[in-house]
């Protein structure tokens, strides 16, 4: 473990207490730091009580086999509570008669901060504050608080020193702590109270959290995970066919990123990747990296050791942005002079999470629209405790036709994009699902298409992303960008339809009304059918059942 200390009080703290006199409130008391410092302080004789909120950032179950451990330890007793009431921290305080105070709970991760900056906001600065205002009250010995590394944020000065400015944090975590030391300072000054913060640089051991980085480091190779590095490294191997290893071999290698489509076997349905065009992909500042294949590696020569074997750094880009798979080629020639390549693909994955969204293509305004996630590891097993997060946009064309030189006509469109407050965060279940209502109250009877830009955070804070769009069906018509011409394109809601269904299409033509001839087929038996009064993207209902009896 590594921190820097920084100290406040009115006066030169002075420890004077035999810690057998000691009664300790260690806040944090289910997270790895509280459970090991609780266990210390009470096994030196001290009296310790442990408050935690056991919130299910990670595995609940973690924090709940910390406190068996606890339990079993003389002198320590634990209260399930939140800090973040203000009058449930008061009576905590006024009747816990704490001679010190360790305080150490806090919402962590720097990632998360970006997904739900309110549990921040509320479990580091709201609750420190009751915190602070309990030992200013309970006329507490000292606090020991825990602030971060985090606080230096853009500092290019190293190595960091408590004396060092701290005004420049990056991240809303960082901000959060950088208020605590604040705070601790200004109730230092006002009222004589002792504090020490730590700022916690890398805190690993038995019992650590799961997204750790060490913690994940250890995990990788038991599960198969491909980190993502700036360099991939080759071993390359060529032998005879005789069994012989080709000493000294000249061969080129080349390798290129590509993208993947990934698809799993019962999350048929589902839409694992980003399905926008490229105005799409610019309301939500979507930045692929990977509509096209990367050549990273081109024909570089290598010369193999006496053993017919070599090894190849090929540079990958700074991040992997999407699901991908790196495609490596080794050419050498026989001994006919003929040129052979053997090759081999991996996997490469943004984040050790898949999400996948599915939901239906049309829908009515003012219809209750639910949205449907599915998150699985790269392997397609369904992944549980994931946190989603989706962000909708209305995209609505207008369209009017212009008159152009030469007395020939064509159409110029505008694209209005309208944020939609609706709120789609949560977790996946046990199955690795999410559902969520798609904001029918704020679209209320407007037409249009909504853009669904979704992500999901694995252990480690790294995420995965889907993209997908639905139409939204208002009471008038609905306007698509139209080009200079005069096509009519009928889409089919789906590809595939079973006799006795109803087939429903979208229509896009440049016209207020037409005529559609709709040819059915079936085992070679052809039915036409004539539907006059086409309205333009309203729904054609065409029933086939009648049809083939």
């Amino acid at each position: 473990m590594a921190a820097d200390v920084l100290c406040a009080s009115a006066s030169p703290v002075k420890s004077t207490v035999r810690i057998g006199t000691m009664h300790v409130l260690v806040t944090g008391a289910a997270g790895f730091i509280g459970m090991h410092t609780a266990r210390a302080l009470a096994a030196a004789g001290a009296a310790v009580t442990g408050v935690d909120n056991l919130d299910p950032y990670y595995d609940v179950a973690l924090k709940e086999a910390r406190l068996a451990e606890l339990s079993r330890q003389d002198g320590f007793r634990f209260a399930q509570m939140d800090l973040t009431d203000a009058d449930a921290t008061a009576r905590l305080f006024r009747d816990g008669g704490f001679t010190h105070v360790v305080h150490l709970a806090a919402q962590p991760g720097v990632r998360y901060s970006l997904v739900n900056p309110a549990a921040y906001l509320a479990n580091n600065v709201d609750a420190f504050g009751h915190v602070l205002e309990g030992c200013r009250h309970a006329q507490v010995a000292h606090l020991v608080y825990a602030s971060s590394s985090s606080v230096y944020g853009a500092s290019h000065t190293l190595p960091f020193s408590e004396d060092q400015r701290v005004d420049r944090p990056v991240s809303l975590y960082a901000a959060t702590k950088c208020a605590n030391e604040l705070m601790a300072h200004s109730y230092a000054h006002l009222f004589a109270l002792p504090v020490t913060g730590l700022r916690f640089f890398t805190v690993y051991g038995p019992g650590q959290r799961p997204e750790m980085a060490i913690h994940q480091f250890a995990q990788r190779p038991a599960r198969g995970i491909r980190p993502v590095h700036q360099q991939v490294p080759l071993a390359l191997a060529l032998s005879s066919l005789n069994g012989g290893a080709a000493k000294g071999a000249s061969v080129t290698v080349s390798a290129t990123l590509r993208p993947r489509w990934p698809e799993y076997k019962g999350f048929e349905g589902f839409h694992f990747l980003v399905d926008f065009d490229e105005e799409g992909r610019g309301a939500f500042a979507v930045d692929l990296g990977r509509e096209t294949e990367q050549l990273l590696v081109d024909k570089q020569p290598l010369v193999l050791d006496q053993a017919g074997a070599g090894k190849l750094s090929v540079p990958l880009p700074a991040r992997v942005k999407g699901p991908s798979e790196l495609y490596a080629e080794m050419s050498f020639a026989d001994p006919n002079g003929e040129i052979q390549t053997v090759s081999r693909t991996t996997a490469w994955w943004p984040a050790n999470v898949v999400l996948g969204l599915k939901n239906e293509r049309w829908v009515r305004a003012g219809q209750a629209h639910t949205l449907h996630f599915q998150a699985v590891d790269p392997s397609g097993k369904p992944a549980a405790d994931v946190p989603v997060e989706a962000k909708l946009t209305l995209r609505q064309m207008f369209s009017h036709r212009v008159r152009l030189t030469g007395g020939f006509y064509g159409y110029q469109s505008e694209t209005r994009d309208t944020d939609i407050a609706a709120v789609c965060a949560g977790k996946t279940d046990a199955k690795g699902q999410f559902s969520c209502q798609a904001g029918a109250e704020q679209i209320g009877e407007q037409g249009g298409e909504i853009l669904v830009s979704a992500r999901a955070l694995d252990d480690a804070g790294r995420a995965a992303t889907t993209h997908q769009s639905f139409w939204i069906a208002g009471r008038g018509e609905w306007l698509f960008d139209q080009a200079n011409h005069d096509r009519i394109d009928l889409i089919p809601e789906k590809k595939h339809y079973e006799p006795g269904e109803s087939a429903r299409f979208q229509v896009r033509m440049p016209y207020r009304n037409a005529t559609a001839l709709v040819t059915v087929e079936r085992d070679g038996v052809v039915v036409h059918l004539l539907v006059r009064a086409l309205i333009p993207l309203r729904t054609l209902v065409t029933t086939s059942s009648r049809d083939f009896r």
